[in-house]
């Protein structure tokens, strides 16, 4: 093998590896990107989670407030009126004025109910019943004269809400006054305030699994359970109670969320990595291909394509480099320069065949078995082949040359008619006979044409003047 051939595949072998590492390391970048990638996402979400909880819990929270106020404010102003109610409960045209300036002041209220101080329902605008869970909250409120804890009061009418204050005359308290209003209301709050791919919900603080508001309504209209299952419950990514209320506002992110976000990271990397992939094998092919063509190219620069014997370029190639080796190794390097004169007709006259490289190859083949594998066999041109070996003395040599001839001498398979009837080696030996290439061939040369006039057809180089 050339050395130029052997650096080609050198670099062949230095690009593959070079590919498999960096195919390795992309994909090792690419695996702690998605990972980071992913984390940064969830981080987000917990991010958006906590604001968008404590956002809309703030704007529930601000707006039972309100209620409160707006109620406060309507009883104080409406004493009189809430106090002839109280003596007279049958007045039907004072409770219609009282229920139209309700309904003036707060659109969306649902009914109204006035109580004593005791928290005994007088006036009712359920059909003349109270709900036993409302008559529970006026006593409650009743007792301690606070804010009663707003949560959903089940209703064959409607599920609501209680805003319950106290109503005074004179400084003097005189009962209790609260408006119902439709749970829906609080449903569009948490639909303003919720993310996409996630559904804010109020879940009663005392029983943390049960929906009693979600951005859809109330639990009566939503198409489920009305009890979260303990996959919701650990699915819940933040959640903060709602001042005033008995509620808990929860953000649930939606199923398969963070899931569908790991599959699309990981997915993106996994095609950005087949991309580099299929980039590295086209390049690898390219590679191969190239290193193909220039194999070939190689084997038609170095080779006779009529006999496929190495040719003089391939020779001085490698003779170039057994002369380096052997100033590095301090040994000899022999070159054998064979003639095989010309081809002969068994009635003596010289060949005139088409088949004339046949006869060389067969020729050449003969040498090849004579020297062995390990020995540089090139034709240089016509009937002229050279032998090249590392470490061989002047005696192996000759004795070598010896052998060549002799493996000439019998007829051609090709054409038993055809005979060699002069072959001859001419031998030359560095360093002795030359310490570079070209001086060595003039040597061996000198030494093919002094083996014609030798009987034995083998002559050494002797430096002579």
């Amino acid at each position: 093998m050339s050395p130029r051939l052997e650096e080609t595949r050198a670099l062949q072998r230095f690009t593959l590896v070079f590919a498999v590492l960096a195919l390795a390391m992309v994909g090792a970048l690419l695996a702690w990107t998605s990972h980071v990638r992913y984390r940064e996402f969830e981080a987000h979400q917990q991010e958006l989670m906590r604001s968008s909880v404590q956002g809309a819990a703030g704007e529930v929270g601000i707006f039972l407030n309100e209620l409160r106020r707006a109620a406060r404010l309507f009883a104080d102003t409406e004493a009189t009126r809430l106090q002839r109610l109280m003596r007279n409960p049958e007045d039907y045209g004072l409770y219609d004025a009282l229920q139209a300036s309700v309904k003036s002041h707060f659109p969306e209220a649902f009914a109204l109910t006035i109580a004593d101080k005791n928290g005994k329902p007088y006036v009712t605008d359920f059909e003349g019943r109270v709900e036993e869970i409302c008559v529970k909250d006026m006593r409650q409120f009743a007792a301690d004269r606070a804010h009663s804890g707003v949560y959903v009061h089940p209703n064959n009418q409607m599920y609501h809400f209680d805003i319950m204050v106290d109503w005074e005359r004179g400084g003097k308290s005189m009962g209790i006054f609260f408006v119902s209003f439709s749970a829906d209301i609080v449903a569009r709050i948490l639909k303003h305030g919720e993310l996409p791919g996630h559904k804010l919900m109020l879940l009663k603080r005392d029983i943390p699994d049960l929906i009693e508001i979600t951005s859809d309504g109330v639990r009566i209209v939503l198409d489920r359970e009305f009890k979260l299952s303990p996959e919701e419950m650990r699915r819940i990514g933040h959640s903060v109670p709602v001042e005033g209320t008995f509620w808990n506002l929860a953000d649930m992110p939606e199923p398969g969320l963070f899931e569908n976000a790991r599959r699309d990271i990981w997915h993106e990397a996994l095609t950005i990595m087949a991309m580099v992939f299929a980039v590295s094998v086209v390049m690898v092919v390219l590679l191969f291909r190239y290193h193909r063509r220039n194999k070939k190219l190689e084997y038609l620069y170095t080779h006779d394509t009529a006999t496929g014997f190495p040719n003089r370029y391939f020779l001085l190639d490698r003779l170039q480099h057994c002369l380096h080796e052997g100033q590095q190794k301090n040994s000899s390097c022999a070159l054998l320069l064979v003639d095989l004169g010309g081809f002969r007709m068994a009635s003596g006259s010289f060949l005139n065949h088409r088949n004339n490289y046949l006869l060389i190859k067969e020729a050449g083949d003969r040498i090849r078995r004579t020297i062995g594998e390990v020995d540089v066999l090139a034709h240089l041109a016509g009937n002229e082949f050279a032998v090249l070996r590392f470490g061989m003395d002047a005696e192996t040599a000759v004795n070598t040359a010896g052998a060549i001839l002799a493996s000439l001498k019998q007829p051609f398979t090709a054409d038993k008619s055809v005979t060699l009837p002069k072959a001859v080696v001419g031998i030359a030996i560095s360093p002795e006979h030359g310490e570079d290439a070209e001086t060595l061939t003039q040597h061996a040369t000198a030494a093919l044409y002094a083996a014609r006039l030798n009987a034995s057809g083998v002559a050494i180089f002797a430096n002579q003047a």
